[in-house]
């Protein structure tokens, strides 16, 4: 649970992992970490969000919506493994409000690739 940097054909990848959360108070808290992190760093930042076995709350999505004017300017790129069913309406919700869209992938190596293509 969290976040970390991967390094993957030379290119660094934040990869933001709530595989391990519980509840939606803990993607939250997951999420704010990731705010706090490219909100107080340059960027450009590459990330990776995986989101298998969790669905997003309301909670969540709505701040997470909330927080795009941090994420939006300095994500160059965005991949995002774990969703299905109504977390793919989710998503499309959330990438209408950004620029710099969330692609979905359904293994992390495809994901990977296409982040630093």
């Amino acid at each position: 649970m969290g976040f970390s940097y991967i390094t993957y054909k030379g290119k660094q990848i934040m990869f933001i992992d709530y595989t391990q959360c519980k509840s939606s108070a803990e993607m939250i808290q997951v999420l704010e970490a990731v705010a706090h992190e490219i909100g107080t760093n340059p960027g450009p930042f590459i990330t990776l969000n995986d989101f298998t076995g969790n669905a997003a709350s309301r909670e969540y999505m709505k701040r997470a919506s909330e927080l795009a004017k941090i994420f939006d300017p300095k994500t160059k790129k965005s991949a995002v493994l774990g969703i299905h069913g109504i977390t793919k309406l989710l998503l499309q919700a959330y990438n209408h409000l950004v620029k710099n869209k969330q692609v979905p992938f359904e293994t992390k190596e495809e994901a990977m690739n296409y982040l630093v293509e």
